[in-house]
This record gives C-alpha cells, structure tokens and sequence, in this order.
C-alpha cells in the first residue's frame, strides 16, 4: 500500500512546514527547473526526515506505558517505512537538484553514478553504492539494525560528496542551501539514533530538538535564499539572526518538554526492550 506518513507530535512543525514554506517556494518556481526540486525536497525533509523522528517519539506517551512492547512494535514498523520511504525519494531528489528529473518515483540511479557529467557529479559518485544496494534486504524492507548502518552511511557519504564538489556549486541560492541542509539532517538523523541506544533519556531529547533546529534554521535561511539575499545586499543577519533566534526559542521549549518525558520513560520503554529494538548502533 502507499505510504501515507507517520503521525506523531512533530506534526505541529512538520505540516506548516511542508505546505507554507515548501508549498510557498514551489509556487513562485511554476514552470522553472525549481519546480521539481522544491517538491523533493518537501518529501525528503520535511516529510520522511520529520517522519522517522516521529516514528520515535509517538511510541514515548503516556499509553505507551500500559503495554512497552506493543510500543516499540509500532515504532519499529514505522520507523522502517519512513526510512524505506526517504531512501526511495532521494535519487529523485538528486537528480532534481542536477535538472535531470523529479520525484514521481521513477528515478532510478541504476548501476553508474546517475549525476554523471553534472555539477553534482562527485555526490552521486559518493551515494551510488549506497542507493544501488537499497539500503535494506532483499525484499526492500529494512531491519531497524540496517537502519543504524544506513543512517551512519548517508552521513559519511554526504559529507565526502560534498567535500569534492565545485565551490560555485556549495554557494549557489538554493541548491547550496539544499545541499548543506540534506547533509546535516543525515548526520544529525545519525546522531539520534546513537542517542536512542545510549539509554539516555535527556540526551536523546537533546539530538530529537538539535536535529529540528537545524532542519528549520537550515530550510528558512539557505532553501529559502535569506542569508544568500543577506550576503548579495552587504546586510548580513538582518532577517537571518531572528529567524535563528525564533527557531532557538522553539527548540529550547521542545527540548524542555521532551527532556522531561524521556527522563521519567526511558529506562522503562526503552530499557529492556530498546536493546533488541536499537540493536547494533554501537557497532558501527
């Protein structure tokens, strides 16, 4: 069946999001090669991004309580969709941001880079083996044990893609922002699951709220060209600095509230059970 989604606390960021800010760019891009980028985007940070986090967090409330194991069985299945799903929109989303497609699902990367002799060339020399491999088993499902793997992979090879891409390319409006934005959401995706299997309630709160912050920071000033406008108008931080100073604020009151319920929940929804649900993070 078609995936439609998880549902969870984040939802109060991830829909406005998604349709004023996202929804706002792919309107004033009608009928540019930005089009299909924006949408992209859209689904792979703001929907499957927002998603696996929350696949986490709505198993942690107070009715989880009453039955721990019923718990983590929703979060793991939920978890693997939202991965499975952003897997599956990221070649098109890679292939957008080079202007050779969009994300109706049909972008294959196949078996050679498939931003072959584009700007973006270098990341999709980095990704191939990854998105080539699937990301999970056979029959494209994956275990939450490949997920640790996945996040951990997406990171490194975004961070060495990029690092051998061309300077013009990391600076220019919007394909810079998105870029720097898909790189840091990967690491920081990787960085909540290690949390997740460290037991540490208030930690993992602390990488839930970081990961958010800087999506939001990093959506509303970079995809959305302010500081690039910022740098071009010689008035740097003029919008940029409150935008981060409202994010902050933001995540500050999330931190502050989950911090809280993890501390008091962790060790009974994820003591026991997260060592065979989280299995293999520490490995990697």
């Amino acid at each position: 069946s078609r995936y439609q989604g998880v549902e969870g606390p984040l939802d109060v960021i991830q829909q406005p999001l998604s349709e004023q800010v996202f929804g706002g760019l792919a309107s004033a891009a009608e009928g540019t090669p930005l089009e299909a980028s924006i949408s992209c985007l859209d689904q792979v940070v703001a929907q499957d991004t927002v998603d696996i986090l929350d696949a986490v967090l709505a198993a942690v409330n107070p009715e989880s309580a009453a039955d721990p194991q019923q718990a983590f069985a929703a979060a793991a299945e939920n978890v693997q969709l939202a991965s499975n799903e952003l897997l599956a929109d990221l070649p098109g989303l890679l292939m957008s941001l080079a202007g050779q497609g969009d994300c109706d699902g049909s972008a294959s990367p196949g078996g050679d880079n498939p931003l072959a002799g584009t700007p973006l060339a270098p990341l999709g020399e980095a990704l191939a083996p990854l998105l080539n491999a699937g990301g999970g088993s056979a029959d494209g499902d994956l275990d939450l044990t490949a997920l640790t793997v996945l996040t951990g992979q997406l990171s490194d090879a975004f961070e060495e893609g990029l690092s051998n891409l061309p300077a013009e390319v990391m600076s220019a409006p919007v394909l810079g922002g998105a870029l720097t934005t898909l790189s840091v959401t990967f690491a920081d995706l990787d960085n909540t699951v290690v949390a997740l299997d460290s037991g540490n309630g208030v930690l993992t709160a602390f990488r839930v709220s970081q990961t958010v912050e800087h999506l939001l920071k990093n959506v509303l000033t970079g995809i959305v060209p302010v500081t690039f406008i910022e740098e071009q108008a010689g008035q740097q931080g003029v919008v940029s600095d409150q935008i981060n100073s409202g994010v902050e604020a933001l995540s500050s009151q999330l931190l502050g509230g989950l911090a809280v319920v993890l501390a008091q929940t962790f060790d009974q929804l994820f003591g026991g059970a997260a060592a065979q649900l989280f299995a293999g993070v520490n490995t990697i």
